[in-house]
């Protein structure tokens, strides 16, 4: 079964910060409702897919799936996938991979420490 992170944020604006197991997917909301018209960006430079209409473009369809909802879910994460996610020239996510047995001892450490001051991450296995 895959490992899915689904990141949400209580306000429109605030930039999501996360850290993730690598070969993890995680999927980044885009804001408001659905998108007929979304550009995600990486690093404020790589497009990696466009929405315009009902024209859509991805540089990878292996890696990167394009929600109904201009959401991103990027697949089996790797060290680089780590970075700044834009949509629609908003960031909204900075993504940190985790990697090999001191990934998953920081994980493990984030999320108790997270848990530990009433944030609750949804994990979905």
């Amino acid at each position: 079964a895959a490992n899915f992170h689904y990141l949400a944020s209580l306000s429109p604006s605030a930039v999501i910060r996360f850290s993730v197991l690598e070969d993890h997917n995680v999927c980044l909301p885009c804001g408001g409702s659905a998108r007929s018209n979304v550009i995600w960006t990486y690093r404020n430079r790589k497009v990696l897919v466009t929405r315009q209409g009902s024209q859509q473009t991805n540089q990878d369809r292996q890696h990167y799936v394009l929600l109904g909802n201009g959401g991103l879910c990027v697949l089996k994460l790797e060290d680089s996938d780590s970075g700044e996610y834009q949509c629609n020239q908003q960031l909204v996510a900075e993504l940190q991979v985790l990697t090999g047995m001191m990934g998953v001892q920081q994980h493990l450490l984030h999320y108790e420490s997270i848990k530990y001051h009433g944030t609750y991450i949804y994990h979905c296995i």
